[in-house]
């Protein structure tokens, strides 16, 4: 792999991940917080793509809210820093 396509490929990647972060709160609509202790711990699923901590919570709305997160403290981050 050619040191351009790699970093073709790094930027595509990254580009996809904060997309995820940005877009998938809307498009993935399950409240990262809600309790399902019936469903605790379940694997992966139709219902749960990444499947469900020990208090029910879907992984992947937890993940997604949480880059989310990252993302808004990374920007303060450079703001201040150029500031």
């Amino acid at each position: 792999m050619t040191p351009r396509r790699r970093v073709q490929l790094t930027a595509l990647v990254l580009t996809l991940l904060v997309l995820a972060a940005l877009a998938g709160p809307l498009v993935y609509r399950v409240d990262p917080d809600a309790l399902d202790f019936a469903g605790a711990a379940a694997p992966p699923g139709a219902g749960h793509p990444l499947g469900t901590d020990e208090s029910g919570r879907d992984v992947l709305a937890r993940l997604l809210v949480g880059a989310r997160v990252s993302l808004a403290v990374g920007a303060a981050a450079m703001l201040l820093s150029v500031a």
